[in-house]
């Protein structure tokens, strides 16, 4: 697993991404995945296994801003962990020691954009915009603002993130990217 923010931009020229939400209404339609983009991105605990119908089994980049175990990270087999969470006493050594740190300052600007704290879908969306010029096409999926519950918990927990404002700013992107980079299934 490589750690370098250089290796990483350089990953995503001319690339197809797709960035993976944990909502359950990611899994109401068979799609294939794995052939589709060239990059595909997961957050969280949001584990290929038994949904690889629906998500696709294989996991480029890793965002996190939990603290999963080592092997809780391998099963995700990604190319790039990103801890995209100012919070870095949750951090465990083997993140310290293999993940991409999302800057305080790039999550300060983005929780001001907000007006409330950035959900881990929301500072990876910032990650990857930030790398617009790069990548070719973004296709968002799992992103229904908590309208339905996070698959692996089986419940609706948008805790202190809001999922007007988050719902809000996505649509604003994909207006700017007139519909053609940025894409919402």
């Amino acid at each position: 697993m490589a750690n370098n923010w250089i290796e990483f931009i350089k990953f995503f020229t001319n690339k197809s991404v797709a960035l993976f939400g944990n909502a359950k209404s990611v899994l109401s339609t068979e799609k294939e995945i794995d052939t589709q983009y060239n990059i595909i991105c997961r957050m969280n605990k949001g584990f290929s296994q038994g949904k690889e119908k629906y998500i696709g089994t294989r996991t480029d980049i890793l965002f996190i801003s939990i603290p999963l175990t080592e092997e809780q990270i391998n099963k995700f087999n990604p190319s790039y962990l990103v801890w995209c969470t100012p919070k870095h006493t949750k951090m465990t050594n083997y993140i310290k020691q293999h993940a991409l740190i999302y800057s305080e300052k790039d999550w300060q600007i983005l929780k001001d954009k907000l007006g409330y704290r950035p959900s881990t879908g929301m500072m990876a969306i910032d990650i990857l915009l930030n790398l617009s010029g790069l990548w070719t096409t973004l296709t968002l999926y799992g992103f229904d603002h908590w309208k339905t519950e996070t698959w692996y918990t089986n419940y609706i927990a948008p805790c202190h993130h809001s999922p007007e404002a988050e719902k809000k700013y996505i649509e604003e992107l994909i207006k700017q990217f007139h519909n053609e980079r940025i894409i919402k299934k």
